[in-house]
């Protein structure tokens, strides 16, 4: 049987700040959040918890236009504590990174045609996409 993959979206409504902008946020003297909720955090962990050989990853897009690299990405993956969970930085998916809707900040708002679900929506789409294009097997979002 092929591997199976389970995927999950964080898009922040609005760009996160960095702490004092220093070159280095994730230092011990810059105060940062881990911007999943902790009820989030722990439905992963339950998951994780529960089927120990699914891989998983979290894809995100916290700091917006911030974090081209992935490098902030991978500095919550450090920090988070949750287990054997890859975390991704949707802007490493080309379409992601090309499309103008994810250049936008916006707020959560009260209807599910905001700005935030329209792109989480796509997002949800675009990881399906690449990671079948590029890893194959079954990719699950959730």
């Amino acid at each position: 049987m092929s591997e199976v993959t389970l995927n999950y979206v964080w898009i922040n409504a609005r760009r996160q700040q960095i702490p004092g902008r220093r070159k280095y946020p994730w230092s011990p003297k810059a105060e940062m959040d881990f911007p999943l909720p902790t009820r989030y955090q722990e439905k992963v962990r339950q998951v994780r918890a529960n089927h120990p050989d699914l891989k998983i990853n979290l894809w995100m897009d916290t700091y917006k236009r911030e974090d081209e690299s992935g490098e902030l990405t991978a500095q919550f993956e450090k920090a988070a504590d949750l287990g054997d969970v890859t975390f991704r930085a949707l802007r490493e998916i080309p379409e992601y990174s090309r499309r103008k809707l994810f250049q936008k900040d916006g707020s959560v708002g009260r209807t599910s045609h905001g700005l935030i679900w329209q792109q989480v929506d796509l997002a949800r789409l675009l990881v399906l996409k690449h990671q079948m294009e590029q890893e194959g097997g079954h990719q699950i979002y959730s």
